[in-house]
Order: structure tokens, then sequence, then C-alpha cells
């Protein structure tokens, strides 16, 4: 062992004692080889994360890596830890054959020009999802991880023929001459990943994206519009997801291996970018294959529920909420009343009206099924299909999916989990989500207005002085179309003409607003006002 007297002096001769020029080494850090001159140089120190890289490809052990980025990290004017620093003649010549296998020193300067495809290229972008908090909270466990997930990587792009140009951080960037053998490397590193037995606290999650297209290359690398579209598509993805852009889906569709099919996920605009990208998913057996809705700028959302009777006599108390929402600082209005007043048929006409009005869209959640809040945090987290992936805790999972949406959610006949009033309060902590509940009592949360809903005015007496009955509001909705299991009571009087019999009119306006109110979602028949049978699904909206 020899003695070095700055961690720039021992940098340089590992690098060269592994065979590596600056620019290699560069190459496979995801950094400059002007920033490998400057720390070689003792000019600037690493980052944290470009010393734990410089770790990995350095074959530093594991048991070391720590010292060896607090070596690295120092103060330039600082004597380094008693590190060992292998003498040159006791460092093999060129990286270990086990390593070069899998790609840590495959392309060194020489033949890198040789080996990177050029013309027509189909991109293999890759990055970790949520890595950042696991660094953060387990780095012990992350680095072994990140040392086995770039091996996988590695292994799976130099099989298919793919050719790894570039890693930032945990991000890798690869080329391939066709689009099949990008597609066959993103599908085998999946399924290694995902089959891979992860001391993390929960299991890698990689998401990828492949993109097709002519190149531009730039000091001997690839640059230009091209990468920028795949980029952003991959960051549209969930960690496990495999996306195709329109012209590699093109060049794949019928060449898909047995298995594997090419779900249409419709047509998104990709932040940044002026032309919309029609996106598919990849689907393989192993695999998952369901997925929350993708990061663009607007994901489709799920359709509403169709109401079964039509909206009318409400347009007042419409304009009244909507004059709500508008408010910026409303983020939770509760429509409160009685079960059957018209809470749901009012929210639905509200959401219907203002969809184009969040980016990320409009969210129908029905809590009437459930008898406790137990269960409100995986209903929602369904409606979202945050359900099928592998997370440890769905509540943190929500919370993390909405953090940068700006969407209404509509949570209906909340009086049936107002124990979960809590986790609403939560989930408005992401700034761009509002809440609309419907309830027969109030949330009682600090952020909550509260709108009471009455029901429809019924001016009886009147209404038959001037002969004007079917004119009022409660009466149309009464007599509007409505399923067969819905009935209205009538008496024939003598000269055939049909009249709401008394009992139906002293709770015509009520029982009018339950009409009006039936969601059609087949909730369990309950009484509506004057223990009269009610309509099926009571509407507690």
């Amino acid at each position: 062992m020899r003695e070095v007297s700055s961690f720039g002096a021992w940098l340089k001769l590992r690098r060269k004692a592994l065979d590596l020029t600056q620019e290699a080494l560069a190459r496979l850090v995801g950094c400059s080889a002007v920033s490998i001159r400057k720390i070689e140089a003792d000019e600037q120190r690493p980052s944290r994360q470009t010393a734990e890289r410089l770790a990995q490809h350095l074959q530093i052990p594991l048991e070391e890596q720590a010292t060896f980025v607090q070596f690295a990290r120092l103060g330039l004017d600082e004597a380094p830890p008693a590190l060992p620093i292998p003498a040159t003649a006791q460092l093999p010549s060129r990286p270990p054959q086990n390593l070069l296998d899998f790609g840590v020193a495959a392309h060194p300067a020489a033949d890198a020009h040789a080996a990177r495809p050029s013309g027509t290229v189909t991109f293999l972008f890759t990055d970790i999802e949520g890595s950042t908090r696991l660094w953060e909270h387990t780095p012990e466990a992350m680095r072994p991880a990140l040392a086995r997930h770039d091996q996988i990587m590695r292994e799976s792009i130099a099989a298919a023929g793919g050719y790894a140009y570039k890693t930032i951080g945990d991000a890798f960037q690869a080329a391939f001459a066709t689009a099949p053998q990008a597609l066959a490397a993103a599908l085998a590193t999946q399924r290694a990943l995902y089959t891979e037995a992860w001391d993390t606290p929960r299991p890698l999650r990689v998401r990828m994206a492949l993109h097709t297209g002519v190149t531009e290359e730039r000091d001997a690398d690839y640059a230009g519009p091209l990468l920028n579209r795949v980029a952003r598509l991959m960051a549209a993805g969930h960690g496990d997801q495999i996306l195709l852009s329109a012209a590699t889906h093109e060049l794949v569709w019928d060449q898909v291996p047995p298995g594997v099919a090419l779900r249409d996920l419709g047509v998104h605009r990709l932040k940044d970018l002026i032309r919309p990208e029609p996106i598919f998913q990849v689907v393989a057996a192993g695999l998952p294959a369901e997925f929350p809705p993708l990061h663009t700028i607007a994901a489709p959302t799920p359709p509403l529920p169709h109401p079964a009777t039509p909206f009318i006599g409400r347009a007042a108390e419409l304009a009244e909420i909507t004059a709500l929402l508008d408010d910026p600082a409303c983020r939770l209005l509760t429509l409160s009343g009685p079960g059957g007043i018209g809470k749901t048929r009012l929210a639905l006409a509200l959401a219907a009206e203002r969809a184009d009005r969040y980016p990320h869209g409009v969210w129908f959640v029905n809590l009437a099924p459930l008898s406790s809040a137990d269960g409100v945090v995986s209903t929602i987290a369904d409606t979202f299909k945050l359900s099928a992936l592998r997370v440890v805790d769905l509540k943190e999972a929500l919370r993390d999916y909405l953090r940068e949406k700006a969407l209404l959610l509509v949570l209906d006949n909340f009086e049936h989990v107002l124990e979960a009033a809590d986790l609403v309060a939560d989930l408005l902590a992401a700034p761009g989500v509002q809440v609309l509940a419907t309830s027969r009592e109030r949330l009682r949360l600090r952020a909550e207005r509260v709108y009471a809903v009455g029901g429809l005015p019924f001016p009886l007496d009147a209404a038959r002085r001037r002969g004007h009955l079917r004119r009022t509001a409660a009466v149309r909705g009464l007599c509007a179309p409505h399923p067969p299991a819905v009935h209205t009571r009538r008496r024939r009087h003598a000269g055939g003409r049909a009249d709401l019999s008394p009992g139906c009119g002293n709770a015509a306006g009520h029982r009018a607003g339950s009409r009006l109110g039936a969601d059609g979602a087949g909730r369990d028949d309950r009484r509506g006002a004057g223990g009269q049978p009610g309509h099926a699904g009571d509407d507690d909206a």
C-alpha cells in the first residue's frame, strides 16, 4: 500500500490502473470529462451522488464505500482518512471479467464510437421511482441495491445488443440499432428487477420508455429533441411500467414476443413539448399490467356516473356552488342535507360542468358501500388504480400521487365514514387538489365550507289555482321519465284529469329532490321523506 496526498491523486491512480480514460469514467459516472479532470486536479470535490457512483465503478468493496465517500467529500485542504490505496502494481490492469460482462468498463474511449448506434436509433431511458426517499431513509441498503440494479440493467442491455452510453444517478440511457432489441432489453430488465429479492424497505421499481428517431450527435454524444421526448415519456410513467412512443410502436407491433401485448393509452401532451404523443404500454405475462393514470398534462379520467334523471330546477344552487369552488381559498366544500334531498345529483352536475377546469380531471368516489372508515384509503386508491402497485403504505402512496396533481375529488356519501375526515385533511396537503364532499353531516375540518342543500320549491296551492302544477320544478322532476321501479301516486278525477295525491303533495318538494338526486349507483333502497319508499339508491348527496 502507498500513501497519496489527496483524493484527486488517488482517483487518477485508480483510474489509470483500471485502464480508463477520463472520458470513459465520466460516461460511467454520468458527469462530464471536465468534472473528472477538475476532481483529479483537486480543483473541486465531487457531489455525494458522484462519489457514490465513483465508488461503484472504481470497484471499491461495499464495506469500504462509506469511507471512500467520506474521503472524496472532504475539503481539499484536509488530510484524507486512512483508506487503503493499492499500488498500481497491485491493481488489475483491466476490470475483472465478471464486471466486464455487465459493462462497468465495457465501452472505453477506444471503442466507444464503434459501439454506438447511429442513424435511426431506438432509445431506452430508465429511472428508479422514489429513489431519493430510499437514499434519504436507508442509504446503507440502497448502496448494494443500486449496484445490483446497475448489474441487471447492463446485463440485459448488453444481451439485447444495446449500448448503455450514459448513467445519471440511478437513471440509464441506452441506444439500440433496432426497436425490437430495445423492447427485448426492457422486458428482460423488468422481469429480472421484479423477481429480485431486494433488501430495501420496498422493491426497486423502475419506469422505462422507448422512442425511435434519427439521432443528432454532438461532442461524441447523442443530442437533440429526440432525447427530450423520450425523457418526458419516461417521466410520465410509473415504476414497473414500460411505455412506447408511436414511432417505436410502429416498429415493434408485429414483432412482439409471445405473451406480450401493446395497450393503447391514448394521445397525451407531454410537459414542454408542443406535439402530443400517442402512448402505448407494454403488457407482459409476469409483470404488473394496471397502473395509475400517466403523469401527463391531461391524463384521461374515468367517466362520471351517468344520472338516471335529468337535472331540473337547481340553476340557482349550481351558480352559487360554482362561485364557491371558483374561490382559490375554498379547498373543501361539503354539500350537506338530509338523505334524498338531491346532493349527489347536484355534485354530479357540478363535476360534469367543471371537468375541463382541472388539468388532471374530476374524480368521483362513491363511499356509500362502506360501513366504516377502514376502507376509505383503499377505495380512493382504487379510483386512481394505486392499489395494484407494490407499495407498503397505500396512504403514503396516495399522498405522493396527488402531491403534484390539480384535480377535483368528489367524495360522495361521506356521512358513512366521518371518522376518515382526517384523511381528507391529509389529501388537502396537495396544493392542487380540491375536494367536493356530499354528506348528511359536516366533516368538521378547519378548511371546510358547508353548503346546505334544500328541497325544490313547490308552491302547491298557488300552482293548482293557476293550473300551472306541472310547471313547477318539483313536479317536473317527479313526472320526468324514470325507471319502472319508481312510481308516482296519482288519482283520477271525474273529468279524467290526473292529479297528485295529497300524500305525495305534502312531501313533494323533498321527494322531488330525492328523485332528482338519484345517482343510479345501485345503492340499497331506503326510506324517503315521510316514510314513503325511496328511489333506487337513496341520494345522500
